[in-house]
């Protein structure tokens, strides 16, 4: 943690990190919401694992940046637990990838879903850590609501796709909504954003 910033200073980097992370957030939401897109909209189909993708990249460098600015102002370890996540994400999604690949050799299958389980807890561990980190230093509790939520949605979304439900199903709905509150509580977390406490 820096000790000869100035308070004018604190205030700028605290409004630019801010800006980020809301760009950041936003940027998640698109993300969220693009397979739903697809979904009535067929011919984004084709095009939306490229610009998910793409997203996803641009996404993760916002936050980057933003939780860059952050971190010399307090001593928790925001970068540390940023990329925990991140880096889990990619092995989420490797191992998604292996377990499709391999769905029809049995025991290949069950130890990629496994490994897809394991992974998957853990990537969503580090993610609310750091944003219990966030609540903490920002003395916003809305940071903390999120993170609840955000595990709610990803189980919810994972038993809609666990129930092959379409969108002709009311569940489908509830699940669409779930996930763009969370993605706005996020938004409005990172926007309420004024001061950070050197915890």
């Amino acid at each position: 943690m820096q000790e000869n910033i100035t308070d004018e200073d604190r205030k700028q980097i605290i409004e630019k990190a801010k800006a980020e992370g809301m760009s950041a957030a936003t940027l998640m939401l698109f993300t969220i919401l693009l397979p739903y897109a697809s979904d009535f909209f067929p011919q984004l189909q084709n095009k939306s694992s490229g610009s998910m993708t793409v997203l996803i990249v641009i996404t993760l460098m916002y936050f980057y940046r933003a939780l860059k600015k952050l971190q010399p102002l307090c001593r928790a370890r925001l970068i540390l637990f940023f990329t925990l996540y991140w880096t889990s994400s990619i092995v989420v999604a490797i191992f998604f990838v292996l377990a499709t690949v391999y769905e029809a050799e049995q025991y290949m299958f069950i130890l990629f879903v496994i490994g897809l389980f394991v992974s998957l807890v853990f990537c969503m561990v580090c993610w609310m850590i750091l944003n219990f980190k966030l609540a903490k230093i920002t003395q916003k509790p809305l940071f903390k609501i999120y993170a609840l939520c955000f595990v709610a949605s990803v189980i919810s979304s994972i038993a809609i796709v666990t129930l092959g439900a379409t969108k002709h199903d009311a569940i489908y709905y509830v699940d669409v909504a779930f996930s763009v509150i969370t993605g706005a509580l996020l938004i409005v977390a990172w926007h309420s954003i004024d001061k950070i406490e050197e915890l």
